[in-house]
């Protein structure tokens, strides 16, 4: 008898079958359909502009997460490029 048959056909004995096929196809199905989503949310969460008092003073810095690693957008309320120039005018002084 060929595999095939041994897993769809019965014929009254006791073989895996066709719904424990169809049981485990559905299982791996939800499994990777609650990943999927997951990593969905992740990606939506992470995708998102964060606004933390991290760097400088008093005003919130604005930054984007990836990774661990945070890309600036504001840093003191001000743009990154402003920020710095203003501590190298201050340096300079």
């Amino acid at each position: 008898m060929s595999l095939i048959n041994e897993i769809f056909y019965h014929e009254g004995k006791n073989r895996p079958g066709l719904y424990i096929l169809v049981t485990a196809g559905l299982y791996f199905a939800l499994l990777a359909t609650n990943r999927a989503s997951a990593v969905l949310d992740y990606l939506k969460k992470k995708s998102e502009v964060q606004v933390e008092d991290v760097i400088g003073r008093e005003d919130p810095d604005k930054f984007y997460e990836i990774n661990r690693q945070r890309a600036y957008l504001e840093i003191d309320g001000k743009p990154v490029e402003d920020y710095f120039k203003e501590i190298k005018l201050e340096k300079e002084k």
